[in-house]
């Protein structure tokens, strides 16, 4: 997931990356959602992707690309983690889980390392423990303390959040369409997300069930 939004950052403004990346927990609050009244969600979120993607205009198809791949990621990540967070006490499943994917991308970040110079070496660091540990670790206590509805519904925040941080820290220009169809994107998947946790689900089994 990472990885994929990473290459979407480097081909897209920040905002727009942010968006795409919230597209997983999205379709996953829409395909668990049954109500009928949220058929009508999948059809705004497409009509915000569509002028996120701008049409008509220069399209960073690569950009795109990756951020719908860290989509499809972090769709996969928002059932994994519930089920991770259900058959574990503390972070160990989460640790597992991350040393697992490190080592599966070691055919990608170990020919990386002669490109990287002595003081990237710092921010490489900062990004592991901000962008990974950091992170993974509060939104996992987050899905324990306060329910997957509010943990996704949050999500909802990460487009506005990589606008606001792209305009004033990258000094990134968005324009008019991309705003209106990152504002259709979030508002539609806040709602699809609130909306798809009120309904009941059924349990799943934890470790110590027994068949």
């Amino acid at each position: 997931m990472n990885v994929a939004y990473y290459g979407a950052v480097g081909h897209l403004p920040l905002g727009v990356a942010a968006t795409l990346l919230f597209l997983g927990p999205f379709v996953v609050a829409v395909a668990s959602a049954r109500a009928w009244r949220e058929a009508l969600l999948p059809a705004v979120g497409l009509v915000g992707v569509v002028l996120v993607t701008e049409p008509g205009g220069t399209v960073a198809w690569a950009g795109i690309a990756c951020g719908l791949l860290s989509a499809l990621a972090l769709a996969c990540y928002t059932l994994f983690a519930q089920r991770v967070g259900r058959t574990s006490s503390g972070l160990e499943g989460l640790a597992m889980s991350v040393g697992i994917s490190a080592l599966l991308l070691l055919p990608f970040s170990l020919p990386a390392v002669p490109s990287v110079s002595g003081s990237d070496w710092g921010l490489v660091a900062v990004s592991g423990v901000v962008g990974v540990a950091l992170a993974f670790t509060l939104d996992f206590r987050a899905v324990k303390m306060a329910g997957a509805r509010v943990v996704a519904t949050l999500f909802s925040l990460d487009p506005v959040m990589g606008a606001l941080i792209g305009a004033l820290a990258l000094a990134e220009s968005l324009s008019a369409p991309v705003l209106v169809g990152m504002g259709l994107i979030v508002s539609a998947g806040a709602m699809a997300t609130w909306r798809a946790e009120r309904l009941p689900v059924s349990p799943m089994p934890s470790s110590t069930d027994h068949p």
